[in-house]
C-alpha cells in the first residue's frame, strides 16, 4: 500500500473529509483529492503537516509493513514507554528465589521469568 492510500484510509477511519484536509493544507478540496489519487505529488511540508494533524509519526506511512504498527496518539505511547521503564526498574530489584529460600515476610508471585544466573 502506498503512502497516499494509507493517509486516505486513516483519514476516512477518523471521519475527516477531503475538504477538511485541503483546508488544513491551504488548498482546494479538488487539489487535495488529486494529491490523494496520485495525480499531484505531495510536498514534504504538506506530508509533515498531515502527519501532525493525524497525530501519526511520519514513519508509519513510509513502512511497507501495514499490519505491524499500532496507531495510537503520541501521548498514550509516551505513557506506555514510561510504564515499561518503571517495570524494568522494578524487575531489576526483584530477586528470584528457590522455593526453599522463601521467607514468610515476602510477597509471593509467579511469572514466566527465567533464571539467567
Amino acid at each position: 500500500m502506498n503512502i497516499m492510500d494509507k493517509i486516505k484510509r486513516l483519514r476516512e477511519a477518523r471521519g475527516i473529509t477531503q475538504k477538511e484536509m485541503g483546508s488544513l493544507l491551504g488548498i482546494a478540496k479538488e487539489t487535495y483529492r488529486n494529491i490523494e489519487n496520485g495525480l499531484i505529488r505531495l510536498k514534504l511540508d504538506d506530508y509533515l503537516e498531515i502527519c501532525t494533524f493525524l497525530n501519526i509519526a511520519p514513519s508509519y506511512f513510509l513502512s511497507e509493513y501495514d499490519q505491524k504498527y499500532a496507531i495510537a496518539p503520541k501521548e498514550q505511547l509516551n505513557s506506555l514507554f514510561a510504564l515499561v521503564d518503571q517495570l524494568q526498574t522494578i524487575k531489576a530489584d526483584i530477586k528470584i528465589l528457590e522455593f526453599d529460600q522463601v521467607k514468610d515476610n515476602l510477597l509471593y508471585m509467579s511469572d514466566s521469568v527465567e533464571d539467567n544466573e
